[in-house]
C-alpha cells in the first residue's frame, strides 16, 4: 500500500491509502493509515471515515505511544476496534521463546491494551458523574440520572481472543488466525463444541486427557506438565511447524507432511522441494492459516455484530418514542 517513493525508501507509511476488497458476499473498504507519530493527522482522518479499526501491535516490541493515540482516536470516534498482534513468528524464530513464554508475552500485551481502553472508559464515567453532580437541578437520585451513570461492559475487557476480536498474525509469511479457527479444527477431535473450545482456548483453561474434560486452575493440580490450552493446542503446533520447516532432518519432513495431510493443504511440490526453507515455511503456513481469511472474517463478523446492535438500539429507541 506504500506507493510513494519516500515511503518505500524509508519503509514507513506516510500518507493514507485505501483499497476495496471483495470477501465472500461482502465488500470491505480498508484504509491504511500511518503508524508514525509525525503523521497522526492521517489517522484522525481515516478514523472519521471508518466504522471500525484494526489496531496493529508488534508482538516483540509491544505497545508504543502511537498505540495509545490510535486507541484514543478509535474511542473518540466510537469505532469497533479489533486487535491484531503481528510478528508472532519472531517470538519463535528470533527470540527463541518457549510456547509458554510466548503465551505469557501475548497475555501481557492484550492486558496492557485493555488497560489503556479501560482508562478511557473510566474518564468517560467520571466526566458523566461530574456532569450530573454539577447540573442545575442537582437531582442525583432520579431514575434518569441513575441510569445515565451505568457504563455498559465497564467491567469487561474490550479485547478478548475468545470473543473473536483479536488476531495473531505474521504478515511477512502470510498467515494468521483467530481462536475460532483452532476451535473449529479441534472440536471433532476433542469431542467438544466449537463455542466451548473458543472460550477455553484463552486464559487459565487446561485439558485433562484422562477425563477428556476442560478444567480450570483448581482441576489442574493432579496433571503433570499442565499448560494452558492456547499453549498446548496452538503455540506448540506452530512451533513444531516452524522447526520442521527451518531445520534439516527426515523427522522434520515427516512433520510437515503430517500437517499438510491433516489439514488437506494443496501445496505444490515445487514449493515444498525449494532449497530455501523460508519459501517452504511460507507455502505451508499461508495455506494452513491464510492471513486474509483470518483478518477479513474477523472484520466482517464484528461489523455485522455492530450493525445488529445499532438496529436493536434504533428499534428500542423508536418503541420508547412511540410509547411516549
Amino acid at each position: 500500500m506504500d506507493y510513494l517513493d519516500e515511503e518505500q525508501r524509508r519503509a514507513i507509511t506516510m500518507k493514507s491509502s485505501s483499497i476495496s476488497l471483495k470477501y465472500i458476499d461482502h465488500s470491505i473498504n480498508l484504509i491504511d493509515s500511518p503508524g508514525h507519530m509525525d503523521f497522526c493527522s492521517e489517522v484522525s482522518t481515516a478514523a472519521r471515515l471508518s466504522d471500525g479499526a484494526l489496531v496493529l501491535v508488534d508482538a516483540v516490541e509491544g505497545v508504543h505511544i502511537q498505540t495509545h493515540a490510535i486507541l484514543r482516536q478509535a474511542w473518540i470516534e466510537k469505532l469497533t476496534p479489533c486487535l491484531v498482534l503481528n510478528k508472532i513468528d519472531r517470538l519463535i524464530s528470533e527470540l527463541k521463546l518457549s510456547p509458554m513464554e510466548a503465551y505469557t508475552r501475548l497475555v501481557r500485551i492484550v492486558h496492557e491494551v485493555n488497560g489503556i481502553v479501560s482508562t478511557y472508559k473510566s474518564e468517560k464515567y467520571l466526566s458523566d458523574v461530574d456532569a450530573i453532580l454539577s447540573g442545575p437541578s442537582g437531582d442525583v437520585g432520579s431514575d434518569q440520572n441513575l441510569a445515565f451513570l451505568d457504563v455498559e461492559d465497564d467491567e469487561e475487557d474490550t479485547f478478548q481472543p475468545q470473543k473473536g476480536n483479536v488476531a495473531f498474525v505474521c504478515a511477512l509469511d502470510g498467515w494468521g488466525f483467530c481462536i475460532r479457527e483452532f476451535a473449529e479444527f479441534y472440536a471433532s477431535k476433542l469431542g467438544a463444541s466449537t463455542a466451548a473450545l473458543q472460550k477455553a482456548l484463552w486464559g487459565p483453561r487446561y485439558y485433562n486427557p484422562k477425563t477428556k474434560m476442560i478444567v480450570g486452575k483448581k482441576g489442574v493440580a493432579g496433571l503433570s506438565k499442565a499448560r494452558p490450552m492456547f499453549v498446548q493446542f496452538v503455540l506448540e503446533p506452530l512451533r513444531q511447524v516452524y522447526q520442521a520447516a527451518l531445520e534439516d532432518g527426515d523427522n522434520n519432513k515427516v512433520m510437515l507432511e503430517k500437517v499438510i495431510k491433516s489439514f488437506n493443504l494443496n501445496v505444490p511440490p515445487c514449493e515444498l522441494q525449494n532449497k530455501d526453507p523460508k519459501v517452504v515455511l511460507q507455502a505451508v503456513m499461508s495455506r494452513w492459516l491464510p492471513l486474509f481469511d483470518a483478518v477479513l472474517s474477523m472484520v466482517v463478523r464484528l461489523c455485522l455484530t455492530q450493525l445488529q446492535h445499532r438496529h436493536m438500539n434504533n428499534t428500542v429507541a423508536s418503541q420508547e418514542t412511540g410509547s411516549e
